[in-house]
């Protein structure tokens, strides 16, 4: 997503819109990309905000039972057609 690539502030505010745009994959049933942004909003947020705890805890509930939250639907394609560019998740442009 284009907003995360031109994100230049604080890992704070970095680790805020990871855990949203995660939340919102989610809901969407796109868990493999959300689990993705979970575990950045945790380590951006070095554990000091409640998006880092919080994306810590989704992370780890994603890592462990691939159907969680078992309300939400399951894409077909599981969120695999990667709707965050590389560069805008790693910082690079490789």
């Amino acid at each position: 997503m284009a907003i995360l690539a031109e994100l230049e502030v604080s890992r704070k505010t970095q680790a805020t819109t990871r855990f949203v745009i995660g939340m919102d994959l989610l809901a969407q049933g796109c868990r493999l990309e959300a689990q993705t942004l979970f575990r950045e909003a945790a380590t951006m947020g070095g554990g000091t905000t409640t998006q880092a705890h919080w994306g810590q805890a989704f992370h780890e509930l994603l890592s462990s039972d691939s159907t969680w939250p078992p309300w939400i639907p399951m894409r077909e394609d599981n969120g695999a057609k990667n709707h965050i560019k590389p560069a805008a998740v790693n910082g690079s442009d490789e």
